[in-house]
């Protein structure tokens, strides 16, 4: 027999049963799975109100909560009321810093930072709430003025993105 590695049939079935009964009680979620307070079964996302000099961050920034609500299966159309709460939020700063100088053959680079406060609001009112709230992304500058607003615009859009996921995140675990 050296070196054969056949397994009994009844050997296989009881190493899958013991590999299931494991993993079903770890307590693992998956992350789609999100439990939201009060029993609400959705969030609408509403406008945010920007107080910055950057035009159209609100759009962007409610677009990428929307988005990641959506992709976990909690965002609210028109017309839901009682089982939808609502997501508002403040774009209290954006600041774009340089990281690293432009040298000889390379450009240098700039980190955007979006800054948030959030709250999440129910029938009764404020039923989470997070303050100060930020993300940054780091791109590359470009000597072209219009090449280097698109980035630009992209760095606040991936920040964006993950302060989404930081939300959906937090909610996840506080409830």
């Amino acid at each position: 027999m050296g070196g054969s590695w056949w397994i009994a049939p009844g050997r296989m079935v009881a190493g899958w049963l013991a590999l299931l009964f494991l993993t079903a009680g770890c307590g693992y979620r998956f992350p789609g799975e999100m439990v939201l307070p009060g029993g609400a079964r959705a969030v609408r996302v509403e406008l945010f109100e920007n107080r910055t000099g950057e035009p159209g961050l609100e759009s962007i920034v409610m677009q990428a909560f929307a988005f990641e609500l959506s992709r976990r299966g909690r965002s609210a159309q028109k017309g839901e009321g009682k089982d939808a709460l609502r997501l508002q939020g403040v774009i209290r700063s954006v600041e774009v810093r340089s990281v690293s100088a432009a040298r000889r053959g390379s450009g240098g680079e700039r980190q955007a930072t979006l800054t948030v406060d959030l709250r999440l609001l129910g029938e009764e009112g404020v039923v989470w709430s997070a303050d100060s709230l930020s993300a940054s992304e780091i791109y590359v500058i470009d000597t072209e003025k219009l090449f280097e607003e698109d980035r630009r615009r992209a760095a606040f859009s991936i920040a964006a993105r993950r302060l989404a996921e930081t939300l959906v995140n937090r909610l996840s675990d506080d409830f």
